[in-house]
C-alpha cells in the first residue's frame, strides 16, 4: 500500500514538475515537506511500516535536484556539490563494513537527501 502511494505522489510531483519547471517544484517540496512530518508519521504507523511517505517524498527531492543539476551542468563543479560528493562516497564505503545495511542506507538516503536540498539552493536557485 505504502509502495503505491509512493509510487502515485512520484508520478503526480513528476508530471506537476513538467508543468511548472523542476525548480519550483523543488522549491515548493522543501517548504511545504517539513510541515507533514505529523502525518506521514501517523500514516507510517498506521500501516506498520518502517519507511513512510516521508522515503518517498526525501526521494523524490533527490531526483529533482539531480534534474535541475542536469540542467545546469557548471554546477557539479561547485564547491558544496563536490564536498558532499565526496562525503557520500564515503557514506557509500562504509556500507560495506556496516553491520545493519538497512539502517545504513536509511541514513544514506537522508545525508543524500540534505545534500541535493544544500546543492540545489547554491547552485540551482
Amino acid at each position: 500500500m505504502a509502495a503505491v502511494m509512493a509510487l502515485a505522489s512520484t508520478g503526480v510531483i513528476l508530471l506537476v514538475s513538467v508543468l511548472f519547471g523542476v525548480r519550483r517544484v523543488l522549491l515548493a517540496v522543501m517548504l511545504i515537506r517539513p510541515s507533514c512530518d505529523r502525518g506521514f508519521d501517523w500514516v507510517k504507523t498506521a500501516f506498520h511500516q518502517s519507511m513512510g511517505p516521508g522515503a518517498a517524498v526525501n526521494l523524490l527531492v533527490i531526483g529533482l535536484a539531480l534534474t535541475a543539476l542536469v540542467h545546469a551542468p557548471r554546477a557539479f563543479l561547485s564547491p558544496p556539490v563536490l564536498a558532499w560528493g565526496g562525503f557520500l562516497l564515503a557514506a557509500l564505503a562504509s556500507l560495506v563494513h556496516g553491520s545493519d545495511p538497512a539502517h545504513g542506507v536509511k541514513l544514506l538516503s537522508t545525508l543524500a537527501t540534505c545534500a541535493a536540498v544544500f546543492s540545489f539552493a547554491r547552485n540551482c536557485a
